[in-house]
């Protein structure tokens, strides 16, 4: 899966409910195409994910995140960034202070899009998912953007 690739299945989230805060609803059109793929393209989004959440992970755009002020929730609004779509990450990406703040805008689901895609696929418990990403998408883990 390439980044171009990645993203296309990004454009899969429903928008609506992603801003109306219904997560499941939003990420469940990824979940449903990822899981027709093959396991080396779920592993492939995986990748993405983690890479994409790893470089919004940092100090600055942590102080314009709104109310998302712990690791995990911090986290999640990561997530949601990413789930809005490549236009809204780049936006972001590039003028950290374009993060929403009016609510707590959150996606901790797109998190198990990968591991609930590979399960639904193969037939197997989530739980068996092993693979680990290069990169943790963990906040504080891009320890460059943090600082010290």
């Amino acid at each position: 899966m390439t980044e171009d690739d990645f993203w296309s299945m990004i454009e899969l989230v429903d928008r609506k409910a992603l801003w109306s805060q219904n997560p499941q609803a939003a990420i469940e059109p990824v979940v449903k195409r990822l899981s027709e793929a093959p396991a080396h393209e779920i592993q492939s989004f995986e990748e993405h994910l983690a890479k994409a959440l790893y470089d919004l992970d940092g100090q600055e755009y942590f102080e314009e995140a709104g109310a998302s002020k712990t690791d995990d929730t911090f986290l999640y609004a990561r997530c949601f960034i990413v789930g809005a779509g490549r236009e809204h990450y780049d936006s972001i990406r590039l003028n950290p202070a374009k993060w929403p703040k009016d609510k707590l805008y959150w996606l901790e689901l797109l998190l198990s899009a990968g591991y609930t895609a590979w399960s639904r696929a193969t037939g197997r418990d989530e739980s068996e998912w092993d693979y680990e990403t290069e990169y943790s998408f963990e906040t504080g883990c891009n320890t460059e953007a943090w600082d010290s």
